[in-house]
C-alpha cells in the first residue's frame, strides 16, 4: 500500500505525519511526503526568457529549502515505512489530485476555516475530497 501524506510545512506538519503514521503503520502502507506551493508559477504566465529564469532560480531556491524541512519530518517516520520527498510546484489541489491516482489513500490536514475566510482562501481539503479518485484522511489542525 502506498500512502501520500500532503503538509503545509506550518508547525502543525509533524502531527498529520504523525496521526498519518497510525493508519500506515496499520496498513504497512509506504508514506511519501509531499509539500505543492504556487511559488514560481508565475512563471509560467511570463513571457519575458528573462524574468522566466529568475521567477524559477528563486524556486529552485525555495525546493531546497522545503525538501530540507521535508526530510526533517521524514525522519519521524520508521525507515521501514519511509518513502518519497515530494516538492512540486503548482496550485495544491490540482497538483495533489494529479499524484491521487498514483496512491491508495491521501492524508491532509486542514486549518477548518469557515466563513469569509474559507469563501476568500477557499479549502484545498475541500477539493480534494471532492474529487478524489482514491480515499482521503483529513485531519484538523
Amino acid at each position: 500500500m502506498r500512502m501520500l501524506v500532503a503538509v503545509d510545512l506550518s508547525d502543525h506538519a509533524s502531527s498529520v505525519v504523525d496521526s498519518a503514521l497510525k493508519f500506515a503503520t496499520a496498513q504497512e502502507a509506504r508514506v511519501d511526503l509531499a509539500f505543492v506551493d504556487e511559488r514560481g508559477t508565475t512563471a509560467d504566465y511570463l513571457q519575458d526568457d528573462d524574468l522566466r529564469r529568475m521567477v524559477l532560480q528563486e524556486w529552485d531556491a525555495y525546493r531546497v529549502r522545503y525538501d530540507v524541512q521535508l526530510k526533517m519530518l521524514q525522519m519521524r517516520i520508521p525507515e521501514k515505512l519511509r518513502g518519497e520527498r515530494l516538492v512540486e510546484r503548482g496550485k495544491p489541489a490540482e497538483r495533489l489530485l494529479a499524484m491521487a491516482p498514483n496512491y491508495d489513500a491521501l492524508v491532509l490536514g486542514t486549518h477548518g476555516r469557515r466563513g469569509v475566510q474559507r469563501l476568500l482562501m477557499g479549502s484545498v481539503a475541500e477539493r480534494v475530497v471532492r474529487s478524489s479518485p482514491v480515499p482521503v484522511i483529513v485531519l484538523p489542525l
